[in-house]
């Protein structure tokens, strides 16, 4: 009975191995699809890639900062404001919309580090630098008083139109088609 117990143990150690092993010869390659998918425009299926690989394997070299790359331009395509395409920049740089100046300053260091060209000699993907200039161009408008005043201002607009959209639709049960401001004058 013991050496059946045993031998269970030990044939359990032995697949849990293999399967690690096939884990982390994965991992380099789903990276390698995540990085090709994304350089055909296919950010989606290139971020299932990533987290995928990155579920076999989180350790493996680079693709911390390909995830985080992926997950930045996925925010930036998922999150505008209003009617335009202006990107939603505190999502992009993943803070709460109005925040204080040091923590977009804090954030921006942070993903900076991760995201900058001479940070990631070692990686290729043009995921990262499109990320780095996403994260850049959210800095530059919230560190930037006059254009961040008018940012926010647009922000809290669409902000209330959609809560105002939101109790019309709550209270009528259908789809109603508002003008804003910015629709209306632009």
């Amino acid at each position: 009975m013991t050496t059946t117990v045993a031998a269970a143990t030990t044939t359990d150690a032995v697949n849990e191995f293999v399967e690690e092993s096939i884990s982390k010869s994965e991992s380099p390659r789903l990276k390698t699809l995540a990085e090709q998918t994304y350089s055909f425009s296919d950010l989606k299926s290139a971020l299932k890639y990533a987290k995928r690989a990155h579920r076999l394997c989180p350790t493996l070299h680079g693709l911390s900062d390909l995830l985080t790359a992926f997950k930045i331009l996925t925010t930036a395509v998922d999150n505008t404001i209003g009617a335009t395409t202006t990107p939603h920049w505190y999502k992009i740089l993943d803070l709460e919309p109005f925040s204080h100046i040091n923590s977009i300053k804090k954030q921006y260091k942070k993903l900076a580090l991760i995201l900058h060209p001479d940070k990631n000699s070692t990686s290729t993907c043009v995921a990262l630098e499109d990320a780095f200039k996403l994260v850049n161009d959210a800095f530059s408008v919230l560190s930037d008083k006059i254009r961040r005043k008018e940012y926010d201002m647009r922000l809290r607009i669409d902000m209330q139109c959609e809560a105002v959209a939101a109790t019309v639709v709550g209270n009528y049960g259908g789809v109603v088609a508002m003008e804003t401001f910015w629709t209306a004058c632009g």
